[in-house]
């Protein structure tokens, strides 16, 4: 199981901002994006389940490096998800 990067800026004891970095296609995204679950508190973010939009790996957050960081560093190289609305 390959080690999950993540960027992470707290406010006191809660997660404000968070990116996830596929471990396969190495992407950064949006963790709630990505993710089935929001982490509120740090302990919560090695328990998140995702799913990558760009090469469909699905990976657990069970070993994960975390890199504390303030709010515009957090979401550097972040892909954004592409919403497309169909007008009827």
């Amino acid at each position: 199981m390959s080690k999950v990067n993540m960027r992470v800026e707290f406010e006191s004891t809660t997660v404000r901002h968070l990116a996830i970095q596929c471990p396969e296609c190495k992407n950064w995204f949006y963790g709630y994006d990505i993710s089935d679950s929001e982490a509120r508190y740090d302990h919560q973010l090695q328990f998140m389940v995702c799913s990558c939009p760009k090469c469909n790996y699905d990976f657990e957050c069970m070993d994960v490096n975390i890199e504390e960081c303030g709010h515009p560093e957090v979401y550097r190289d972040v892909l954004k998800k592409k919403v497309e609305v169909e007008w009827i």
